[in-house]
């Protein structure tokens, strides 16, 4: 019975009747093919990292104004705080400018004195800074009792966060103004009884009235920072800011998604050294060329922020496009040969 040759037979057969240099040759396209071939391409995806809208200042939250899967445009209004402390700095300042303009006007109305052209006297002003200031006191105690009623309200599960807010204000504004007062009629008063040299007086009121007007302004855009807008346009991811709740500084209250990015996320096999930060790679997308610099490469396994597969070792890569690209977008990447 004869045997039947195999391929396996006809190949064995023919490596050995052919000449050495037909055998090289053979040899040689082979590699040929395997070491120039067509480089891999594998997918890639634009990655638009995501923006956190953190809570400047211990605060309440007011009212929020977006909601989850909401798409907005630059400037769009996200929530509203509300910061009692901020609001009694304030007050504070506005006092203590208050008085450095008066102390300049009371000069003023001093030298208008010495020249004969006005008689003024600085007891009625005392007196009536002191009246006020007791009027003030007194409407800051009648906040504070509302103030009380209101948080009790609260805690009872009755609502009313938004009052709890309303008199804190109340109350901080009373006694700044309150303050302001009493250290108003104190210089008036030592202003009264010191000797004359109100021109000296006047040379230090107006830089220090100037800086109140410059602290004033920093905490004014402190405030307006309560009321924080997007900053480009994204998608509402999540929001974590509850209406009538507190907040700490700090403390996420929102997160964007932007529509678009330039960051490029791919996973590379890992086969050999990672490609060097820097390496310039080619895409496509939609059949429009693309062009990627490698950012970043993970030397080790990774789950490419959840992108890679998890059945068969990849590497993360982080590149940048060319041009922004809309978020989610996937990209046909080419691998060079070697690399990752």
């Amino acid at each position: 019975m004869r045997r039947r040759h195999t391929s396996g037979d006809v190949s064995v057969r023919l490596a050995r009747l052919a000449p050495p240099m037909l055998l090289t040759a053979t040899l040689g396209a082979a590699l040929a093919i395997l070491t120039y071939g067509p480089a891999p391409t594998a997918p890639a995806w634009v990655h638009a990292p995501a923006i956190d809208i953190y809570a400047p200042e211990d605060a309440r939250v007011e009212d929020v104004t977006v909601h989850a899967g909401q798409r907005v445009e630059p400037g769009t209004p996200l929530l509203a705080l509300a910061s009692a402390a901020l609001q009694g700095d304030r007050a504070h300042l506005e006092a203590d400018r208050a008085e450095a303009s008066l102390r300049i006007a009371q000069w003023r109305a001093e030298q208008a004195q010495r020249a004969g052209t006005s008689r003024l006297s600085l007891s009625q002003p005392v007196a009536k800074a002191l009246a006020d200031a007791a009027a003030a006191e007194a409407q800051a105690e009648a906040a504070r009792h509302s103030l009380s009623a209101a948080q009790a309200r609260v805690q009872a599960g009755l609502g009313g966060a938004e009052d709890v807010t309303r008199w804190e204000h109340e109350v901080a504004s009373h006694r700044a103004s309150a303050e302001g007062l009493r250290r108003l009629a104190s210089a008036l008063r030592a202003q009264a009884e010191a000797s004359p040299g109100g021109q000296q007086t006047a040379l230090d009121a107006t830089p220090h009235n100037d800086a109140l007007t410059a602290e004033l302004a920093a905490l004014d855009a402190r405030i307006a920072g309560l009321r924080p807008q997007t900053p480009t346009a994204a998608r509402v991811e999540a929001v974590e800011a509850v209406a009538g709740t507190f907040v700490r500084a700090g403390d996420v209250l929102v997160r964007l998604r932007p529509d678009e990015s330039t960051r490029v996320l791919a996973c590379g096999p890992v086969r050999s050294l990672p490609p060097a930060a820097g390496t310039v790679l080619e895409a496509q997308l939609d059949g429009q060329p693309v062009t990627l610099t490698v950012v970043e490469a993970d030397a080790v396994q990774a789950n490419g922020e959840g992108l890679c597969p998890v059945d068969r070792p990849m590497r993360r890569v982080v590149l940048a496009a060319d041009r922004a690209l809309a978020h989610g977008a996937v990209l046909s990447l080419r691998w060079p040969s070697g690399s990752p």
